[in-house]
Order: structure tokens, then sequence, then C-alpha cells
């Protein structure tokens, strides 16, 4: 009786939700998490490795450090040695751990910034967001996240905010041509994505590319 019923309960809630996509809203705490986790990262753990600069590669997730959305990074990427790393940790408030995977540039102190260290991970069906990546970064007083579906090359989704204070984060979505439209934050997470299947995001753009390092289009 008892195994009837928890097959039972595990067909609801693996056919209940389809259709139905994680609130935009709660962007707001994975950036939280995304804070705390990188904060309290022990560095020593990270075995060193031979990252090419393919960042879209690591992720999963349609984006290039060197033009194609402005990530408004300022660490100075050439010369820098990498280190990679996994860890468990329950980003997103869902009360189980997601493999949180970590990737670390660093220079010999003094020279330059010191370190700078991107974070990434999938989303699953309990939080309804299994076909999303997530790639995040803490840099200047914000936090920031960017995100597509896994895989698909349409643009990416960028969230920031503010580590201080009690600003709400924002998101925009921001196509492959660089055309970057502001999401409704009370909408869902599915409305914000790039999708292969509808276009571009519609909207007035603040992009601005360059070959440089850094990327030039403003994420807020």
């Amino acid at each position: 009786m008892i195994g009837t019923l928890l097959l039972t309960a595990v067909l609801w809630v693996s056919g209940c939700c389809n259709g139905f996509s994680l609130s935009l809203g709660r962007l707001g705490g994975f950036l939280s998490g995304a804070f705390d986790f990188i904060a309290d990262i022990d560095f020593s753990w990270l075995g060193e490795t031979s990252f090419d600069g393919n960042i879209d590669f690591w992720s999963d997730i349609d984006i290039d450090l060197d033009f194609d959305v402005d990530l408004d990074i300022d660490f100075d990427f050439e010369g820098a040695t990498w280190f990679e790393g996994q860890f468990d940790f329950d980003i997103d408030d869902d009360a189980l751990n997601e493999p949180i995977r970590i990737l670390t540039a660093t220079h010999p102190e003094g020279t330059t910034a010191s370190s700078f260290t991107f974070i990434s991970w999938r989303g699953d069906r309990y939080t309804l967001d299994e076909d999303s990546c997530y790639l995040a970064w803490v840099e200047n007083g914000t936090v920031t996240l960017a995100s597509a579906k896994c895989g698909e090359r349409a643009g990416v989704m960028v969230c920031s905010k503010p580590i201080n204070g009690d600003s709400e984060a924002t998101c925009s979505q921001c196509s492959r041509t660089l055309e970057c439209a502001s999401c409704d934050m009370d909408g869902e997470l599915d409305d914000c994505l790039p999708s292969e299947d509808e276009g571009s995001a519609d909207g007035d753009t603040d992009a601005d590319t360059d070959g440089d390092t850094d990327a030039d289009t403003d994420a807020d």
C-alpha cells in the first residue's frame, strides 16, 4: 500500500507541471545563493586546468567573454592561471544540492586584481528549470547571472542584483544580434530565456560590440 502511494506521488510530481516554468522572481534567490557560494569557496582544493577561454562550451550557455554581451567584467583574463573544481550546494533553495562547477582565473598577488570566479550549474525538475543552464559571477558589488536553454544558440538572459541593499534583481533577454529587452520580473523564466523556436528578443538595444576581452552590452 505504501509503495503504491509513493509511486503515485512520484508520477504526480513528474507529470503535474508540464507547461509551467520557474517564476522569474525566484532568480533573486539564485543570485543570493550564488554570492554566498562564491564567498565561501575554499580555493585550496581547486585543481589547475588548461582552460582555453571558451566559456560558452564550459557552461553550455550561448555567451562569449570577448564580445557577445557586455558582462561588465573588468578583470583582465589575459595571462591568467585557471583552476577548476566542483562542489555540491543547494544554490536554488529547493532543499536539494546541485553539482556546482567552479572556474577561477588568478594572477600573482600584487600584479593586478588577483582572482575572478565563475560558477555554473544546471536546473532540475524540482524547480521547473531542468533544461536551463546558469553561469554566475560577482564583481564590483554586483552578482550577475547569465542563463539560457542548455546547448541552444539563441542568445542569453542576463540578471543582476547588488550585493548590498534592498534592490530587487532585474533581468534582460539578449539575442545573438545584441538586441536586449527588459523582462517582466512577475513573469516566468521561459518568458525571458531566448529560444531557438521563438527567435530573438524584441526591444531597444543597449548593446555595443568590440573585439576586446570585455564585451559591451549593458546587462541592466
